[in-house]
Parts: C-alpha cells; sequence; structure tokens
C-alpha cells in the first residue's frame, strides 16, 4: 500500500523529485553529488586544513633539520644559558610578573566596583517602576555588604 502525501498547503513551494537519502538518476545526480562533496568540504574543511597545515609544518621542519644530521655546531650559546641559568634573573622576572598581576587584579577589581556603582542607580530605579513595594538588599552602591553587617 503507498503512502499518500499530505495535500501542499504552501503553492510555491518546491517538492522534492526524489525522497532524501535516494541517490537521484540522470541529470539531477551531477548536481546531487557535488552538493554532497561540497557539503563533506563545509563539514569537515577546518580540520582538514589545519591537520593538513599541520602536517606541511611538521614537514618543513624536519625537512630542515635534516641538513644539520650528524653534524656538530660551534654556536656559542652561552649567553642564552647564563641567563637562563641565573637564579637572581629568573627571581627577578617571577617577582616582576607575580606584582605586575597583582596590580593589575586590584585596578580591574576597582573598575568593577565603580560601573556596578554607576548602575546601580538605574537598576533600582527600573526595579522601583515595576515594583514599587520593593524592598532593597541593603547592598552597598558597590555591590559590598554594609559595615554594621560585618
Amino acid at each position: 500500500m503507498a503512502k499518500k502525501r499530505k495535500a501542499n498547503l504552501n503553492p510555491t513551494a518546491q517538492v522534492p523529485s526524489e525522497p532524501k537519502g535516494r541517490i537521484p538518476s540522470g541529470k539531477g545526480f551531477r548536481r546531487w553529488f557535488w552538493s554532497r562533496i561540497f557539503s563533506l568540504l563545509n563539514k569537515h574543511g577546518r580540520y582538514l586544513i589545519l591537520t593538513g597545515g599541520g602536517c606541511y609544518c611538521a614537514w618543513v621542519i624536519a625537512d630542515a633539520l635534516k641538513v644539520y644530521a650528524g653534524r656538530q655546531s660551534a654556536a656559542n650559546l652561552q649567553l642564552g644559558v647564563a641567563l637562563f641559568a641565573d637564579i637572581r634573573v629568573a627571581y627577578t622576572v617571577s617577582v616582576t610578573v607575580g606584582i605586575t598581576g597583582a596590580a593589575l587584579y586590584l585596578r580591574e577589581r576597582k573598575l568593577h566596583r565603580e560601573t556596578r556603582e554607576r548602575l546601580a542607580k538605574r537598576i533600582t530605579e527600573l526595579e522601583l517602576q515595576f515594583d514599587p513595594k520593593r524592598t532593597s538588599s541593603k547592598l552597598t552602591s558597590r555591590g559590598l555588604t554594609r559595615e554594621e553587617d560585618e
């Protein structure tokens, strides 16, 4: 028994000539084939490009390293080794990075509090317009707990 199709309520809609999933024959095959190819490229193209690019980079690096295989280099790396081996330099760099990170954190915290204070007035006004009987949470305008509550 053949299935009956529902009446088409949209007369301008195009009804597919072949059910989805079937390979069309004749002139429609070429269009179906290339649409599948481009669909797969669209779906997996990013991964293909990244994988291909990574493989190409590995090939170029391996090709460059083949030139140095079995040879000794007389390069003097004392400056680089001395810079990383010197404990005082490493300590100074780590302390500088730590202080810079703490300063940036304090600055961002201050900016967040100022932003909250600026926006709190508007939010309070909107809440009162929506519900005039609303009570306050008694937080400060900066979003901190009141001193008497601590």
